[in-house]
């Protein structure tokens, strides 16, 4: 009779684990969902998909707002820790201006300080590159040059009413690197850069993807630093 409260400890331990397990499992699946929506819901943002191209800014900025608002509070309650993807947003609302003012011919100034201007225009250019015409974001030649400017620019110091622009630059710079790894991993998007490439635009000679590895990526992100 003494003994029965052991076992049912140690039913309540395995129901315990058990109950872990599917928490944890869940909440790799809701992550995963959250990310393929951030994911399209930047594609919308950036190319105007889904009606949006026939909006004002501010309402686009509204609208992803409330968007990045309604799935933060989804991973917080999922227990998904921390998403790079949601950086997405700012890259896509970057990627979208740009496309606007490439069509309009305007040249206006994203930034009021030139040398962010010039780097964000260089970043959202690569974006728009990288998206439609299946271009490749080399770790070494590509963004690890534009990372270390970013970081001279805060070895030297930004100004406090620069900051917010100099915020833009980080997080479009980290968006943009996370869109490539993203992109590697789309056998289309491979596909379709293998094949431009293979046509005389950006051969590297040996007939090779100037992509990213794994490990690369782990670096790049754990470097930067840069919040979402």
């Amino acid at each position: 009779m003494e003994r029965k409260p052991e076992r049912t400890n140690t039913m309540n331990e395995a129901n315990q684990e058990q109950r872990e397990q599917f928490r944890q499992e869940n909440s790799r699946r809701v992550r995963t969902w959250i990310e393929d929506k951030l994911y399209d819901l930047a594609d919308d943002i950036g190319r105007g998909y889904n009606q949006l191209h026939k909006l004002a800014d501010a309402e686009v900025e509204s609208y992803a707002r409330g968007m990045r608002q309604a799935l933060e509070s989804l991973a917080e309650r999922e227990g998904c820790g921390d998403i790079p993807a949601f950086v997405q947003i700012h890259g896509a609302l970057g990627e979208r201006w740009q496309r606007a003012d490439l069509a309009a011919g305007s040249g206006r100034h994203a930034l009021k300080r030139k040398l962010f201007d010039r780097l964000i225009e260089q970043i959202r250019n690569k974006r728009i590159a990288m998206v439609d015409q299946f271009e490749s974001f080399a770790y070494a030649t590509e963004f690890r040059p534009l990372q270390r400017r970013v970081w001279a620019i805060e070895r030297k110091g930004v100004e406090r009413e620069e900051w917010d622009e100099f915020q833009i630059v980080q997080r479009e710079l980290r968006a943009l690197w996370e869109l490539s790894h993203r992109l590697v991993g789309s056998r289309y998007w491979l596909n379709e850069n293998w094949k431009r490439r293979t046509e005389g635009r950006g051969m590297d000679g040996k007939g090779m993807l100037a992509v990213d590895s794994s490990a690369e990526h782990s670096s790049a992100l754990s470097e930067s630093g840069v919040a979402a």
